[in-house]
């Protein structure tokens, strides 16, 4: 039997987590996380209008809701401190450059938010990758922001130390300095079991991704618990492979390609991560495994072409085994067409599971 999951279902479910963790980012750096959150949101979907208008294409309700949850995306990847006119600059290159230059909504190359927090990152750095400490409430205006009060993230100073800088209770509920809604673990994790049972998310892609990072660093730290915890709450990691390598705009359509898509992914964060010692080093693997995730999906499509022509042998039991997926990766070339058969723009992403009752 196939489920129907509309993209209405998915921003609902995306925007619902988003907001509470939008709640916990206001509860640790009051009233100036709210303005931050408001116009990065207000920002994106002025700029998707404006958009929409300048190239003569009506404006949908799916438009605005997936510019309100790239702002908040966006928003909650941001420092408590960062300046106004640097987040503006951020949401701008998200929406004219990332989303509408390759075509809008469903033609997508990179993630919008991580790119544009790429960009910011490394043209503001100074004001990008500092941060106050939860509670240490600033004033809504530039003036009361000084370099006292702001500090390097517990990541940076991770890399550098090689020691935690937090407590393990402080690192599952987020009180620490870093960006201020992507690090509050537990949240996070539950988030990511309601988005994957929901199918909101790529259940495979996201465990198959966290598995590699979370092992991989529990062996290299000598099986140290704390060190494990520090390396997946920092670094917006967790929060990163939820709302950025699992974005269904992005991400490949077949439960295959999600699989090694999920392996590359997960490599790639320990390549920057251990080697490189990049604070966030998952922006940069969502940005390279984006292309990844593109061929992975026309190899399908290939694969399901030469399964459709073969009638006996060896095909026939691949084609039995893949049927459920590769019948229908034709849905791959919608999402990056942004159309269906007829020329229509398409909001309906299929989940196919298997019917018990007649074994096919």
């Amino acid at each position: 039997m196939d489920k129907i999951k509309t993209e209405l279902s998915i921003l609902t479910d995306m925007l619902i987590v988003l907001i509470i963790l939008s709640a916990v980012s206001i509860y640790y750096y009051g009233a100036r996380a709210m303005v931050i959150l408001l116009l990065s949101v207000l920002t994106c979907i002025t700029a998707d209008m404006l958009c929409h208008r300048i190239r003569h294409i009506k404006s949908e309700g799916y438009d605005i809701l997936s510019s309100f949850e790239t702002g908040l995306v966006l928003g909650l990847m941001m420092s408590a401190a960062v300046p106004y006119y640097v987040l503006v600059t951020a949401d701008i290159f998200a929406i004219v450059i990332c989303k509408h230059s390759f075509g809008g909504r469903g033609h997508e190359i990179f993630n919008s938010a991580a790119a544009a927090f790429l960009f910011a990152s490394l043209c503001f750095s100074g004001s990008m990758l500092v941060y106050p400490k939860p509670f240490d409430y600033i004033g809504l205006g530039s003036s009361a922001i000084t370099d006292a009060s702001l500090f390097s993230s517990m990541t940076k100073t991770f890399i550098s130390t090689d020691a935690p800088s937090a407590s393990i209770m402080d690192m599952f509920i987020g009180k620490f300095n870093g960006p201020m809604g992507t690090g509050a673990t537990i949240i996070l994790l539950i988030s990511a079991v309601f988005l994957a049972l929901r199918r909101s998310v790529s259940a495979i892609s996201f465990f198959t991704q966290l598995a590699i990072v979370a092992g991989y660093t529990f062996i290299y730290s000598r099986f140290s618990l704390e060190y494990t915890l520090s390396n997946i709450s920092g670094g917006m990691l967790i929060f990163g492979m939820i709302f950025l390598s699992c974005d269904y705009r992005t991400i490949p359509k077949t439960k295959s390609s999600r699989f090694i898509y999920g392996v590359i992914m997960g490599v790639l964060v320990l390549v920057f991560r251990f080697y490189a010692n990049v604070e966030n080093a998952v922006i940069y693997a969502v940005i390279i495994a984006a292309p990844f995730g593109i061929e992975l999906d026309k190899r399908s499509v290939s694969f399901a072409e030469i399964l459709s022509k073969e009638k006996s042998g060896i095909f026939v039991k691949l084609k039995r085994r893949f049927n459920k997926n590769l019948n229908h990766v034709g849905e791959t070339l919608t999402l990056i067409n942004g159309s269906d058969n007829n020329g229509q723009q398409s909001h309906k992403f299929t989940i196919h599971r298997r019917n018990k009752k007649s074994g096919k």
